[in-house]
């Protein structure tokens, strides 16, 4: 079965402020959220997540394709999503863990 790509949250820069555009990746048995940044309320990609059928926990990668605060400044939801997640960081080695507040 072929990798499929999902929009989680579209993106914006108007007069709401700035969204950012985060996907959902289904690849086999790995899913992947790619770009878990800025959303005005963390339902606008656990919602869609669930209509996936996939709770944060099911999460097994996350996927930041670059730095900015909106993607690494981790609020306490998304830190125990990435506690479980496998974090892909591109051009930085393999996929790290975050666990206990260390890496690993």
């Amino acid at each position: 079965m072929a990798a499929t790509l999902h929009v989680l949250h579209i993106g914006y820069v108007d007069e709401r402020g700035v969204g950012a555009t985060v996907s959902l990746v289904l690849d086999g048995d790995a899913r992947i959220v790619v770009d878990p940044g800025m959303v005005a309320d963390r339902e606008q990609i656990i919602g869609p997540l669930r209509g996936h059928g996939l709770a944060p926990t099911d999460v097994t990668h996350v996927f930041p394709t670059h730095h900015h605060d909106d993607q690494s400044a981790l609020d306490a939801s998304r830190a125990r999503v990435l506690a479980l997640a496998d974090i892909v960081v591109p051009g930085h080695g393999p996929p790290f863990r975050v666990a206990g507040g260390s890496v690993s």
